[in-house]
């Protein structure tokens, strides 16, 4: 009936041009959360003071794995990164997600299935911020007893499901993990998806 879904996007310090929706579905709401000052076209804008964090990407990373949380009428939300545009409706995408019941909607990474092998790969490419703290991050990870066998996802399309019992301290935690170790957030993920259990709907 008069459910409500909300598609988002996060950017800070000015990284990434906003770009309308190229197509915006009536049943979805679109917010942009942003340090900016003048709310783009086509999204609702959620103003966020970034001060509280130590840069632009931790502010980013925070809204993305967290701000579902600022969304309690929403029933599902799909995080987009920022230079993405939904060109099409979301809807087939939403429904066929609502009817699997997980916890989180995911695409594959294409080609790679594990954390030690995206995080060698992102090191060689000069790709993580922080790469002092790579080998403690998988050396945490596996004094855990993460398997690392379970694949690898792509992070700048993400599916949540809001009424989860499991989704608020999963992604509280993705956020306590990345705060901590700072690398890429992909990194985390599969482990984070190991520990709370959760359900992930292949995209």
């Amino acid at each position: 009936g008069g459910r409500r879904d909300t598609c988002y996007t996060s950017v800070f310090g000015d990284y990434e041009p906003i770009w309308p929706p190229h197509h915006a579905d009536s049943a979805v709401d679109y917010v942009l959360v942003s340090d900016t000052t003048v709310p783009p076209r086509g999204w609702t804008h959620r103003s966020i003071d970034p001060t509280g964090f130590d840069s632009p990407r931790l502010a980013n990373r925070f809204q993305k794995m967290r701000f579902h949380e600022s969304l309690p009428a929403s029933h599902l939300s799909v995080y987009i990164d920022a230079n993405i545009r939904p060109v099409a409706s979301l809807l087939p995408l939403l429904e066929s997600f609502d009817e699997s019941g997980a916890d989180l909607g995911l695409y594959r990474h294409y080609s790679r299935n594990s954390v030690r092998s995206e995080a060698r790969a992102c090191l060689e490419r000069n790709k993580v911020e922080h790469p002092e703290a790579v080998e403690p991050e998988l050396r945490f990870y596996e004094s855990e007893g993460f398997p690392d066998e379970d694949g690898l996802w792509e992070g700048s399309i993400i599916l949540k499901r809001h009424d989860s019992t499991k989704l608020d301290a999963a992604m509280a935690e993705w956020w306590e993990l990345y705060s901590r170790f700072q690398t890429r957030d992909q990194f985390s993920l599969p482990y984070i998806i190991w520990k709370h259990g959760l359900q992930v709907c292949d995209l």
